[in-house]
Order: structure tokens, then sequence, then C-alpha cells
């Protein structure tokens, strides 16, 4: 185990645990539809000590969407980036790269169960630095699976406001479980403050109309764009996938893929999720591809979040051209192990901009010496992140 993974591991044990009066596993509509956008970006610019100006910036856009119910789930993902750099040294002159993909699937539950059948499809598109433009990345997938991942984010809101009017003076009484069920299908439902009056006073938590601050406050709870989704469970998929078009130029390759992602909300603070995906590559050698992606979030404030990220590469042959932190990797017929760790401090300047200050740390193992990835990378930037939904 090398020493990034084991500061991974340590890493889990940072994390703050807070123990809410209801349970959000309680929470059991499967009934949710949510999409974000955000756009990003990154730059640094030197000149002084150089025989030119050098500069490095980043640029990155992402939208997802998810759609739950009970017998459907759909969910798209996309996301894209661009880097651009230019070294100090006289001559030196720009370089550039893209890297694009989007990931889609649906789930197609079984009448009254949680077992289900599934079909994916994944693409990318990308140019690397110092190469030429990849061939497309097109693989598509089949499979079963069970299990489910429920948003329980109107459950937290919840949360959230009743710990405000606590706060406030206005609540003195234990709410009680159903109470924060019904208030959590309002929520759902767009958050009528009336219904939410009426609800607090039939349970007698309430004897009188809600205040204007007590009202002010729930809505700005409810109008906050930038909660990370509450979410729960855990899925496992297996199946078959189709690769069509490699980014190496190679085509017609058939795998065997296995997933497994787990969610849990420790506190209406606190968001851990985590995603394995493994698939054998069955081409002229049976390689192997395991990937990891590991996050948490805490907000540590009403302007503060405070996101951790560990990402795990392993392939094992299977000829592959990767880009970790923008450096490229060639392509290898062995072994990559990569772990890339993150810890990025998200302060709010309002609802949907926030500064970011990144402090990122990436540890390449190909067993190719000398092509710029030998030692541990080490990256402290700060940026800018605007959501546009």
């Amino acid at each position: 185990m090398n020493a990034l993974t084991k500061i991974g591991l340590l890493y889990l044990l940072t994390i703050p645990v807070a123990i809410e009066a209801i349970e959000f596993s309680d929470y059991k509509n499967p009934d949710s539809f949510y999409d974000e956008a955000y756009i990003k970006g990154d730059f640094d610019l030197s000149s002084g000590n150089e025989a030119q100006t050098s500069f490095r910036g980043n640029a990155s856009g992402k939208y997802e969407t998810h759609y739950r119910t009970l017998p459907f789930v759909w969910n798209f993902d996309f996301n894209g980036k661009v880097y651009i750099k230019r070294e100090g040294t006289e001559g030196s002159s720009t370089e550039k790269n893209h890297d694009s993909t989007i990931n889609t699937d649906v789930n197609k539950y079984f009448t009254n169960t949680n077992f289900l059948r599934y079909g994916s499809i994944d693409l990318g598109y990308r140019k690397l630095l110092a190469k030429e433009t990849d061939d497309p990345y097109a693989k598509m997938g089949v499979g079963v699976g069970y299990g489910r991942i429920t948003n329980a984010t109107p459950l937290v809101n919840v949360t959230r406001f009743i710990s405000k009017l606590k706060e406030l003076g206005v609540i003195s009484k234990k709410v009680n479980d159903n109470t924060y069920l019904e208030l959590a299908e309002i929520v759902r439902e767009g958050g009528d403050i009336k219904r939410i009056e009426t609800v607090l006073q039939e349970a007698e938590i309430i004897k009188t109309s809600l205040s204007a601050i007590s009202i002010i406050k729930i809505n700005e709870i409810l109008a906050k764009k930038r909660i990370t989704v509450r979410e729960y469970g855990w899925l496992v998929k297996t199946g078959i996938g189709y690769v069509a078009s490699n980014y190496d130029g190679s085509e017609n390759i058939s795998s065997l893929d296995f997933s497994f992602e787990y969610a849990l909300p420790m506190s209406h603070k606190f968001q851990f999720n985590n995603l394995v995906k493994y698939s054998a590559i069955i081409d002229d050698n049976i390689g192997h591809q395991l990937k990891n992606e590991l996050s948490f979030i805490y907000e540590v404030s009403h302007r503060f979040d405070w996101e951790n990220t560990w990402n795990f590469d392993y392939f094992s042959n299977y000829t592959m051209s990767q880009s970790f932190n923008n450096s490229v990797i060639e392509y290898v017929d062995g072994e990559i192990l990569a772990n890339q760790l993150s810890s990025i401090f998200h302060y709010y300047l309002s609802n949907g901009t926030s500064v970011d200050f990144t402090v990122k740390l990436t540890q390449v193992k190909d067993g190719v010496d000398g092509n710029g990835n030998d030692e541990l990378e080490k990256a402290l930037f700060m940026g800018i992140t605007y959501r546009l939904k």
C-alpha cells in the first residue's frame, strides 16, 4: 500500500459525525428530480524571473441531472475541461488540452422490488498535452442490479429549519418523526409556508402563526442553491459492456462490468459517497480496470464548505492513455496505479458563487522512469465556481 493510499484511508478518521433525532433512512419516498450546472476556472500568471511570461489556466463545466421514481431512474452527467499552459523558457509555445465526457444510464426496476435491469452509455472526446486529438471513446453496457439510492434532501432541509426555529426560540418541544416526514413531503412538493405552519400547529409544536423572521429563515434554507444533495442507500450492478471505440484507436472490445455505489448523510451538514467500478477487459489479453471515487463534504458554516475527494485508478494489461492532473501517461501495456487526493475549501460570496482553495496531491506508478510523473505531485491553487442552476 503506497503512502498516498494510506493517507486516503486515514482521511476517513477525520469525518465529523452528528446524530439527528430522526434517521434520514426513515425517508422512503423514491420520487425526486434535481439538476445542477457549474462553471469553474482558475488562472496563474508568472513573470519577472523567466525568459518569457508563463501561465497555466483551467476552465471546466459540469451538468448533471437525476430523475428518480419507484419503477424508473435516469442519470445524466456531462463534464468538460480545458487546460492551457506556457512555460517560462524562451521559445516555449502555448499548449492546451481538452477533455469532455458524457455518462448516462437508465435503471428499470421490476415491480415492487429493488431488483433492476439497466442500460448505460459512456462517451468521451479529448486532446492531451503534446498529443494529437485521440479517437472518440464510446462504450455501451447492459446488465442487472439490486439496491436503490434515495434523495433525502427534503428531510435534511426540514431538520435545518427546525434547528433554526429552535435557535430562535420558536420551538421548544421535541418534534416527532411523523411530523418530520410530513414536513419533508411538503418541502419536496415546493415548501409552501402555509402548509408547513399548519402541520406545526396541528402537532402542537407552535401555538401561533409563524413570525416574519421565522418565515424568512425557512425560505432562506429552502431557497439555498448550494446545499449538497443528501442521499442514502446502496446499489450494486453487474453486466456486460461493449467498447465500440477507444481513445487509442482500438475498437470492438468486450468487458464484464461490476459497480458498487454507497451513500450516507451522517448529519444535515455531512454527506459521504463512494463509487467502485471494476471491468474485466476481454481483448487479446484479459485486462483489468478498477476505479474508486470517494468523497465527503462537510458544511462548516453558512458560508464555508469543506470538500474532500480521493480517486484511485488501477489498470492492468489494458492499453490506456490517461491524463492525471494534466500530466500525460504514455500508452502502457502493463500496470498503472494512480492516486489523487484533493481537499477543497469553498467560501461562498453569494448563493451561487464561491471562491475555491484547493490542495491536491497526485501520485502515479506506471513502471516508466523519466516521464514526468515519478515524484509525488503537489498543487495549491485558487479558483472561482459559479453555479448556474
